[in-house]
């Protein structure tokens, strides 16, 4: 069975790493020392593993093609100034792609397909076309942009459901604007696809968010967590982690990471708004690993990290006494499995997948997002007890090497791989 994932990056934001570490635990799982046939197609490669393949150039007729895209794609966005300013990451993106030939090139011999975070690589007119043998596409959700007009988050808006239009995210009054064409382009491609097509999500909410949306509404979805080589994210010696990263011995530590430190959605603000309330009198020592520069009210000591590889960020979790992650909107963050798994208790709001994973009381705590108050009054008795958040953290180790390990995560995905792949071609399993 030729297995393929596919991932616009192979391990850029936490998306790309989620595919990445399930790429590493499939090939884990060959027989007799031999390896699944699997590959991983990345539009820039990182690393110098063989088994990740860059997608490559267009021939000139794909360059041709795609040139005349972009400038169809540059019209349809005109209209709307937001998709001109530096956002960082832009909150809105099209489902057109100029590497979408490209792409389907790549997948011939493929026996299953399995789509991950695929924004700029997968064009859905020319993926979901009508083939004669549809190949059987597992999507793997990190976001909501593949059932969305555009947004990878919606928010409170719930356009995605039935039509989209009047986008907020394009700032946009119309309802026949560019996020009702878009989602509109996406159900009918999806729909016409002659192949199985089945949804996983990493968390019950993006599942359940699938679920409702007009261009999967119908489709099978299941609920694989991710999980994590528990050999590699383990727990370090909490006084050598500080030492390495210059961390005050004894002083209560709070770790915050994200791929963008000052992306709103992660909440880095309501974190800082309980350290106010706080830092009066408590001391409160808080790293910072992520990209961005941020400012702090709370005027807390404070270790900036930056960008850290995994090893980087296993002492980092080690030296932490808890894992705060406040996000206003997530699927399931890397932080809350990394952290548990280097025996690291999670504080964490109770939005998309942390509800998922984080038990209230037993391997960390869960505050209503945006509550302030509460996040003030959990992170100061939390710190007041260290002992309690050590045996906490302790749990949470338990808890990963039970339920989310890489290999759990890994197998079942195979299963899913060999069962559509039996049932609509009876390709060798």
């Amino acid at each position: 069975m030729n297995i393929v994932l596919v991932s616009t990056y192979e391990a850029n934001g936490g998306a790309a790493r989620a595919a990445n570490r399930l790429f590493q635990g499939l090939r884990g799982l060959g027989a007799d020392g031999h390896p699944l046939d699997c590959r991983l197609l990345v539009t820039r490669k990182e690393t110098d593993d063989p088994g990740v393949e860059v997608l490559g150039p267009p021939s000139p007729g794909e360059q041709e093609r795609g040139q005349a895209l972009s400038a169809e794609l540059l019209d349809a966005t005109a209209p709307y100034p937001v998709l001109r300013m530096n956002h960082g990451f832009a909150p809105f993106h099209s489902d057109r792609s100029t590497a979408g030939e490209v792409l389907l090139r790549r997948l011939v011999g493929a026996d299953v397909v399995n789509l991950h975070w695929v924004r700029g690589q997968i064009d859905y007119p020319a993926f979901f076309r009508d083939r004669p043998l549809g190949i059987p596409v597992v999507w793997t959700l990190h976001d909501m942009h593949p059932f969305t007009g555009g947004c990878h988050y919606a928010g409170s808006c719930t356009g995605f459901e039935r039509a989209c239009g009047a986008c907020p995210v394009l700032g946009s009054e119309n309802e026949e604007d560019l996020s009702r064409t878009v989602l509109t382009r996406k159900a009918a491609c999806v729909a016409r696809y002659p192949g199985p097509i089945h949804i996983v999500a990493p968390s019950r909410w993006l599942a359940e968010a699938a679920r409702r949306s007009l261009v999967f509404a119908g489709l099978p979805v299941s609920i694989i967590p991710y999980g994590l080589d528990t050999s590699r994210f383990r727990p370090w010696e909490r006084s050598a982690a500080r030492q390495a990263l210059g961390v005050p011995e004894g002083k209560p530590t709070v770790l915050f990471t994200a791929h963008g430190l000052n992306d709103p959605r992660k909440g880095l603000s309501l974190l800082d708004d309980a350290l106010v309330r706080i830092g009066p009198h408590r001391e409160v020592c808080l790293l910072l690993a992520g990209e961005g520069k941020v400012h702090l009210r709370s005027g807390v000591e404070c270790i900036r990290l930056g960008v850290q590889d995994d090893a980087g960020m296993v002492r980092a979790y080690s030296a932490a006494d808890a894992v705060a992650v406040t996000s206003t909107e997530d699927n399931l963050p890397n932080a809350v499995l990394e952290g548990m798994a280097c025996g690291t208790a999670v504080i964490g709001t109770a939005v998309g997948g942390i509800p998922d994973v984080v038990r209230h009381g037993i391997n960390g705590f869960l505050v209503a997002s945006g509550d302030v108050a509460s996040l003030a009054h959990v992170l100061d008795d939390a710190l007041r007890d260290l002992p309690g958040l050590h045996a906490m953290g302790g749990e949470a180790r338990r808890i990963v090497e039970r339920e989310y390990s890489l290999e759990v995560q890994a197998r079942r995905y195979l299963e899913l791989y060999r069962s559509l792949v039996g049932a609509g071609r009876g390709a060798p399993l």
